[in-house]
């Protein structure tokens, strides 16, 4: 068994040049904004990878965190 998560790109309608990236916990919640910034994604991903450590965030905690911001 393969478990994996998915991190969507949601264009605007109203202008293909925006967008953001969200998570919905494996579509079992509403989307968490976490950015409009591919680059601030990819940066997140490859410097504090998916899982919370130590130190670092991970974008697990990353989403969590968002998540209580926007309630």
């Amino acid at each position: 068994m393969i478990f994996s998560d998915v991190w969507e790109v949601v264009l605007d309608e109203g202008n293909s040049a925006r967008y953001v990236i969200v998570n919905s916990n494996h579509h079992t919640e509403e989307p968490v904004v976490l950015t409009d910034s591919l680059y601030e994604f990819i940066n997140k991903f490859l410097r504090e990878g998916v899982f919370e450590g130590e130190e670092v965030e991970g974008l697990y905690s990353w989403r969590k965190r968002l998540k209580k911001l926007s309630q």
